[in-house]
């Protein structure tokens, strides 16, 4: 192996962690601080499920392993959801999920209610749209006005 790779340090194997179990595999993988203590947390979704999973990240600073992420929570997203994103939706400063419900025609929107150690989100919000949506995006815009001199 290649030291250089991990900073002069040898890397080690530590193991496999299952966190999806749709039998069509998980559509997404997907990593932020969903529930503000600043440990980047695990989310996967399924597309034939419709079940969003986070895994609450657990783990001591300087060491990810097996154990390093809590059993997943779910909460359901919508049938055939295909790629979802994370963003600041409305502005609250917690990490919001969209999933794009391909066969349904819409994308869901899942509102984090989250706080630290505490996974939630509210219950979907569904926009219709014109065809079968496969991705979504989240864009955070900061506009700045500045005096005309």
């Amino acid at each position: 192996m290649d030291k250089r790779a991990c900073g002069g340090r040898t890397a080690q194997w530590l193991g496999r962690a299952r966190y999806g179990r749709d039998r069509f595999g998980i559509q997404s993988v997907l990593l932020g601080d969903i529930d503000g203590d600043g440990k980047v947390d695990l989310l996967t979704h399924s597309y034939s499920e419709g079940i969003l999973a986070v895994c609450l990240n657990t783990s001591s600073s300087g060491r990810i392993d097996t154990n390093s992420f809590a059993p997943r929570v779910e909460f359901p997203c919508g049938p055939h959801a295909a790629r979802m994103a994370l963003g600041d939706l409305n502005g609250d400063g917690k990490l919001d999920v969209a999933v794009p419900n391909e066969d349904e025609g819409t994308v869901s929107v899942l509102i984090n209610r989250s706080m630290p150690g505490v996974i939630e989100f509210a219950p979907r919000v569904v926009f219709i749209t014109d065809h079968a949506p496969l991705h979504v995006g989240i864009q955070t815009w900061m506009v700045v006005a500045c005096p005309i001199s």
